[in-house]
């Protein structure tokens, strides 16, 4: 009998979800003019603007509340939008455009998906901070790229007890007291 956990596998869901989201805009919607997205903190290749940029910053509980089976959890994620326009100001238009166009394809996928999914369910987004009007310098180069972004948190019950997967198809219940072949750290695992 085996039992691990997949709690990453959760926990990477989310912003594998929210990525899914802008992907299926960029793919056939409101953002179809989406030349790059990018996922992870660090990047080495090229931007053909327009550009999305996503950010993902540290988790925290939500508010005060205590750890338990079901928790709540806060996943800010920052979103640059980058958009290249030889007037400066046009370009900073563009890149707010860009970053509302973004938030209205959160949203819309947001209101299909509020139902729970097998490890986690969102209940809500919380708007933090829109940064209207940055620049992106390019290296060797004089041009100054426009960018705007916003900061969103997204408000997320996780079950930890539905994070634990059982590798055979026993279905015996895990935490059960009596189960003699099942040790905490197994749960742990």
């Amino acid at each position: 009998m085996g039992y691990s956990t997949s709690i990453l596998t959760a926990i990477s869901q989310i912003p594998l979800t929210i990525e899914e989201w802008i992907q299926k805009e960029i793919d056939n919607g409101i953002l179809d003019d989406v030349e790059t997205f990018i996922t992870s903190y660090q990047n080495e290749m090229e931007l053909e603007t327009p550009t999305i940029w996503l950010n993902q910053h540290e988790w925290s509980g939500y508010k005060d509340e205590a750890l338990a089976n079901k928790y709540k959890v806060t996943v800010p994620i920052e979103f640059a939008c980058i958009e290249y326009d030889d007037d400066l100001k046009q370009g900073e238009i563009k890149a707010i455009n860009l970053t509302g166009r973004l938030i209205a394809s959160i949203l819309k996928h947001f209101r299909r998906y509020k139902k729970k999914n097998e490890f986690f369910q969102m209940l809500k987004i919380n708007f933090k901070t829109l940064y209207p009007n940055g620049t992106l310098g390019i290296e060797n180069k004089q041009e100054i790229v426009s960018v705007a972004g916003v900061l969103l948190e997204f408000v997320i019950l996780i079950d930890w007890m539905k994070c634990l997967s059982i590798d055979d198809k026993n279905n015996e219940n895990i935490f059960s007291l009596d189960n003699p072949e099942l040790t905490y750290t197994e749960i742990l695992k």
